[in-house]
């Protein structure tokens, strides 16, 4: 058995950069940027107007001008308007390019408009005001987004202004998640008294396709030559596999046993952790991940947030996010030898975030995670953690 700290270390040892491939624009959302995007023009690329009214010169203002003739319109999409002379004015609309030898614009509300004549009122105007410079936002050559940038709505809009019609990104998996078990029934069914419905698969599908990959689920029997010849099958035709139920040490637990005669190397088999201790973890002889977790549903919760999910991050370049804590609210006292990690309540009190202890009755007990928001990660080597320590969390819930 070894610990948390040294199986996380494996999996993430074992992350394999995935494939990059293009996608276009309009289909990239969700998707891990694999290339850097570079400001193609200064941002906004001209000085741009940022209100709707006239532009002036700054030196006419400082003369004591009150009143400029309107001597023509700029309006966005359109050429530059040229400089019409001392003591005249644009109209100008917002978004439009600011025109040529006028470096102040008044907004339409500090302005009376008469016979092509614009009068403002006794507002100082300095140079400069309500004009966007060329270039301050972004120049030509930054970078705007780095690689490993998952791409959301904001980046969406940034990727189109900089013409990125196709992107390059990393491939998803193509995940094949596994629940094994006698006892299990499909969602839809009722089950008879000794059986259960089949709920961790498409909750490992749910948390997987959440961060766009691509998720097969699949059912088979605790039956040593079904498991050999269907997950045979399922890794030659996927990118990663995950299993759920049969790598205790139960009678029908075969899993171990079966992936050892495919040719899957073990890194390790169990974890000083609770909930979740008979965590498997290895590789196809092709190099496929394989995680094996054990079948009580909230054991197989945490070690899909505390293992899979940073493994597939890192496989698909996502920059290394910083650990989350927060602040524990009670004395807790508990087992040591094992990392104990029981669900969290999550409160923001001010600058801090408050960890309120609510475990629910096992690791089989899946409806406490509808009352919480996090795992907490309490130390193995203590039995006692005192209020006001900060701990780490998994978060699953925003």
């Amino acid at each position: 058995m070894i610990s948390v700290a040294e199986a996380y270390k494996v999996v993430l040892s074992r992350a394999q950069t995935r494939p990059i491939v293009e996608v276009d624009l309009v289909h990239a959302l969700g998707f891990v940027l694999a290339e850097s995007i570079i400001a193609d023009r200064d941002f906004p690329p001209f000085d741009r107007v940022c209100m709707d009214g006239i532009c002036v010169h700054s030196v006419d203002l400082e003369a004591g001008k009150k009143s400029f003739e309107i001597k023509g319109t700029a309006f966005a999409g359109t050429p530059q308007v040229s400089y019409q002379g001392a003591g005249t004015a644009i109209e100008v609309m917002t978004g439009a390019i600011l025109p040529d030898g006028y470096d102040v614009v008044i907004p339409v509300e500090a302005l009376e408009v008469d016979a092509g004549y614009a009068t403002i009122s006794d507002q100082q105007w300095p140079c400069g005001a309500n004009i966007q410079g060329q270039g301050v936002e972004e120049q030509k050559g930054n970078v705007l987004l780095n690689a490993g940038t998952v791409i959301g709505t904001a980046e969406i809009g940034v990727l189109a202004t900089v013409g990125k019609q196709k992107v390059q990104v990393y491939k998803p998996f193509n995940i094949a998640v596994v629940s094994t078990g006698d006892e299990l029934v499909s969602v839809d069914q009722i089950p008879q008294a000794f059986q259960i419905r089949g709920s961790n698969g498409i909750q490992l599908k749910s948390i997987f396709e959440s961060i766009h990959q691509e998720v097969h689920l699949f059912h088979l029997n605790d039956e040593p030559k079904v498991l050999f010849d269907r997950i045979k099958d399922i890794l030659q035709n996927h990118d990663m596999l995950i299993l759920s139920g049969g790598v205790s040490k139960g009678k029908k637990d075969y899993l171990p046993q079966v992936l050892e005669q495919l040719g899957v190397k073990k890194h390790f088999h169990r974890v000083a952790q609770k909930p979740g201790k008979p965590f498997w973890f290895g590789e196809s002889v092709s190099g496929k991940a394989v995680f094996a977790f054990p079948g009580n549903p909230v054991s197989t919760f945490l070690c899909a947030y505390k293992y899979a999910l940073p493994f597939i991050y890192k496989s698909m370049g996502q920059m290394e996010k910083s650990q989350e804590s927060a602040v524990l609210s009670t004395d807790i006292h508990f087992k040591k030898s094992l990392t104990y990690f029981p669900t969290v309540q999550l409160t923001q009190d001010g600058s801090n975030l408050t960890a309120r202890f609510n475990p629910g009755k096992g690791s089989g007990d899946l409806a406490a995670l509808l009352d919480n928001d996090a795992f907490i990660q309490f130390p193995a080597e203590e039995d006692t953690v005192k209020a006001g320590t900060v701990l780490p969390i998994i978060r699953y819930r925003s």
